[in-house]
């Protein structure tokens, strides 16, 4: 008899269980529909008496030999227990394997359990003592983040240097920033985050950042997305960042996660940049509308690689040169929502590759030649021209008065707006 006749359940005829397999050419089949209709005698499950304290004696006992039995039971019921329950079980698995504290860690700390979850923590100072231990031992990657987000401020400083080394320099900005004995790198915390994560610590110094600086993060973040557009095969490539379902329509504020930049900067009282960006952002939407004023919008590719090309060619003179990134020697962005905030070095570059620049001549860039000098030199419509697009289309008419930040009777943002 074939050896898999063993995983059959004894109301199972393996004979012909065995023919339907060979029928089919499915070694591994089984029929949902039998399982529904059969009738099997119930036996009492092995583990019945199973309790938690059992579980717990089990796993803390490295001689019991049942420590690959009980692990996934108490990560089955962590999240599910009652409080002085749940430290008992995470206080044991802070006694295991690397992988064990990984996952306790992760879940002890600010986290998601699934996607648009509520962000929930599970830590009790009891935890201290155990974590230190954890970092101690393993140097895991939750743990380390564990431990600066919720350890006191004396332990954590013990061990900064080695924080530092193995890349939880963020996290130390992002709770110590502000401390008399910490000491921030800009150029350092620039190498380690993105836009965001950069713009969220620099927002709680004293002194922020540049309006200079913080134009030019803005644009390089739109300049990415169009760069890796013109990419084949790149992940970026088929993504519409610019439409938004809500809105139902196009725009460069609509790219996820620049609402939050946008947020950062005015934390800095940098609303005058803020005020120039989405004008801006008006001027591309009034283009588009203009050169589309007889299709309806939509979330099309077509619409979108049209929307993305009127972003082109009305790119600010001065920050082109953002558009010249310089592949494979540098990496520059994670995704549309995460552009680094200082491009990193490619880990597939050859010694003496670091010294090239970050950005390329523009005359070089394929990515602006393909702009012909007619587009280049377009210059955004006029209040005439804008309303004669808005009378043949009472589509887009309808759009703009919902829309907060584009009038009909002004292209500008209004002072009175910040």
């Amino acid at each position: 008899m074939n050896k898999e006749n063993n995983n059959y359940p004894p109301s199972v005829n393996s004979h012909a269980a065995d023919k339907i397999r060979k029928i089919y050419d499915s070694p591994n089949w089984k029929s949902s529909v039998d399982e529904r209709l059969r009738f099997e005698e119930y036996t009492i499950p092995e583990n019945t008496n199973d309790s938690l304290d059992q579980l717990i004696q089990w796993y803390i006992d490295k001689k019991s030999k049942m420590i690959r039995y009980s692990a996934p039971k108490l990560r089955k019921v962590f999240l599910e227990l009652p409080p002085v329950e749940q430290r008992k079980v995470g206080l044991a698995l802070l006694t295991g394997s690397q992988s064990d504290t990984e996952w306790v860690c992760k879940r002890l700390n600010y986290h998601q359990e699934h996607l648009f979850d509520k962000w929930v923590n599970h830590w009790h100072p009891c935890y201290t003592k155990a974590v230190e231990e954890c970092w101690n031992k393993y140097h895991g990657t939750y743990c380390g983040k564990l431990m600066i987000q919720f350890v006191d401020e004396d332990i954590v400083r013990k061990y900064i240097d080695e924080l530092i080394e193995k890349g939880f320099y963020f996290h130390l900005c992002r709770r110590f920033v502000n401390r008399p004995w910490f000491e921030l790198n800009i150029e350092k915390l620039k190498g380690c985050t993105y836009i965001n994560a950069y713009l969220s610590v620099m927002a709680k110094t004293p002194q922020g950042i540049s309006a200079e600086e913080a134009r030019t993060l803005l644009y390089q973040w739109i300049a990415l997305i169009l760069v890796y557009n013109g990419q084949k095969h790149h992940r970026l490539t088929e993504e519409n960042v610019f439409w938004r379902d809500k809105s139902k329509r196009h725009r460069v504020i609509n790219v996820w996660g620049l609402d939050a930049a946008l947020y950062y900067l005015l934390c800095m009282n940098l609303s005058g940049v803020v005020k120039d960006f989405l004008n801006w952002d008006n001027d591309i939407s009034m283009q588009y509308i203009k050169e589309h004023d007889s299709i309806k919008d939509s979330n099309t590719k077509d619409n979108e690689d049209c929307f993305r090309k009127i972003i082109l060619k009305n790119f600010p003179e001065d920050m082109k040169y953002l558009l010249c990134i310089n592949r494979p020697t540098y990496i520059y962005i994670n995704s549309p929502g995460q552009p680094f905030t200082k491009p990193r070095l490619s880990p597939l570059i050859v010694s003496g590759d670091e010294n090239e620049p970050i950005y390329l001549p523009e005359e070089e860039n394929e990515l602006l030649s393909s702009v012909s000098e007619r587009e280049e030199s377009s210059t955004k419509p006029t209040q005439e021209e804008f309303n004669r697009s808005l009378d043949r289309n009472h589509y887009f008419k309808e759009l703009i008065d919902q829309l907060d930040l584009i009038s009909t009777d002004s292209f500008e943002i209004s002072e009175e707006f910040f």
